[in-house]
């Protein structure tokens, strides 16, 4: 017996109770996700996991940025080169995220992971109504 809530699972990918999926691949409807939130609340370990999961229903590689990656890799040159911290890194950061938010289609989706992603994506978003 099929019950409504299993065939609207089924068509977004969720294995209803029986545990099947549908065999026919699903599409993104959204260019860029988000995940945001403080530090240590597991936003890595959930995007890593929503990264597999969007190439298994989908067969799309999304394009996956770690803020914190890129932070700690520019930290990491600076103390490498014996240079002060710059004021503007987190501004930097921003504009970067920014752009990669703005550059999302849904045939080049974005999966950004950062303390304040969501937040940008907001700000983008009133700024370019186009974005979807």
């Amino acid at each position: 017996m099929s019950y409504p809530e299993n065939r609207e699972n089924e068509l977004q990918g969720i294995p209803n109770r029986e545990g099947t999926v549908p065999k026919e691949k699903l599409q993104l409807t959204v260019a860029a996700i988000t995940l945001s939130g403080p530090s240590g609340t597991g936003k890595t370990s959930a995007a890593n996991l929503l990264e597999q999961r969007i190439h298994e229903i989908t067969d799309i590689s999304i394009q996956f940025v770690k803020v914190g990656e890129l932070f700690r890799h520019g930290q990491k040159q600076r103390v490498l080169g014996h240079a002060k911290r710059d004021p503007h890194v987190d501004r930097i950061l921003d504009d970067i995220q920014a752009k990669h938010i703005r550059d999302a289609t849904l045939e080049k989706p974005l999966l950004l992971e950062g303390r304040l992603s969501g937040i940008i994506a907001k700000q983008q978003k009133a700024k370019h109504p186009s974005l979807s």
